[in-house]
């Protein structure tokens, strides 16, 4: 799925990327959870990724993210 800006996500069952349209035009920036694969178009702006766990910063790059509690390590 493309985002406005050029970015593209592409998601594992039940996943989810929220981002509020009006606020991504001036801060690119997308809460996740479960499993979500990136492809950021670079334009000199950070592109924020925030989890449960973490807050990811990229410029343009192509990544994982995979925002699930592991059971076995609590995690």
């Amino acid at each position: 799925v493309a985002l406005r800006e050029g970015s593209k996500r592409t998601m594992n069952a039940n996943a989810e990327a929220r981002y509020s349209l009006e606020a991504f035009a001036k801060e690119r920036v997308v809460r996740v959870t479960g499993e979500v694969f990136f492809e950021v178009e670079h334009r000199g702006d950070a592109f924020i990724v925030e989890t449960e766990f973490a807050s990811i910063q990229v410029l343009g790059t192509k990544f994982l993210v995979r925002a699930v509690e592991d059971r076995k390590r609590g995690v």
